[in-house]
């Protein structure tokens, strides 16, 4: 299978997770203050904390967008393409697992 067939299916999957990802993040928000309140810091610093849950869920779902699916596919493309050729392998195409990542076969 190839680096851009596999690239395809995981931008895909993140597209598809994007909804659910926003939702729970959203649905933590509860949980996170109170377990964040029980941090040893100061005051003001959970003051702030806590304020910056009034924003931050509305703008998960907005921060995550076609742009940043778009540089996780190319930055997952150039890792995998720079291991595969600190490897000896050919980029663009993943050999068989045992073949060339240092995995015993």
């Amino acid at each position: 299978m190839s680096l851009e067939t596999m690239a395809s299916k995981g931008s895909a999957n993140l597209n598809r997770k994007l909804p659910g990802m926003s939702a729970s993040y959203s649905a933590s928000s509860t949980r996170a203050q109170a377990n964040y309140g029980k941090m040893p810091f100061g005051a003001t610093r959970k003051a702030n904390y806590n304020s910056a849950w009034s924003t931050n869920p509305g703008n998960y779902s907005a921060a995550m967008t076609a742009d940043k699916v778009s540089k996780w596919r190319e930055n997952w493309i150039a890792n995998w393409t720079q291991d595969l050729l600190g490897a000896g392998e050919d980029a663009g195409v993943v050999p068989p697992l045992g073949l060339g990542l240092g995995v015993a076969a």
